[in-house]
């Protein structure tokens, strides 16, 4: 097995050499196990590109499993506030 790390910016451009989608059609076949993870902590920059891959057969054809941490507007562990074991403290607050 052969693992590869890439940590080089991204673009959303299809067209980009620094389009996720460019290298994954560039060096996998289809006989490969393929695995992506995503987390670039830029919502509009993840969503574009888990939309070019659905939108994409072949890509489909291509990645066999996808870990993506999805970056929505607001968390419901910032609001949070449950009694456990006695402290009705827990949840991330302002940190989140």
């Amino acid at each position: 097995p052969t693992m590869q790390y890439f940590n080089t910016p991204l673009s959303a451009d299809p067209g980009s050499p620094d389009n996720l989608w460019t290298t994954v059609r560039a060096l996998a076949n289809p006989d490969d196990f393929v695995a992506v993870k995503l987390d670039v902590d830029n919502h509009a920059l993840e969503v574009a590109l888990i939309r070019q891959l659905l939108q994409a057969p072949d890509l489909l054809a291509l990645v066999d499993e996808l870990f993506w941490e999805h970056h929505v507007h607001g968390s419901p562990l910032k609001k949070t506030r449950v009694s456990f074991f006695g402290n009705d403290n827990i949840g991330w607050g302002d940190q989140v």
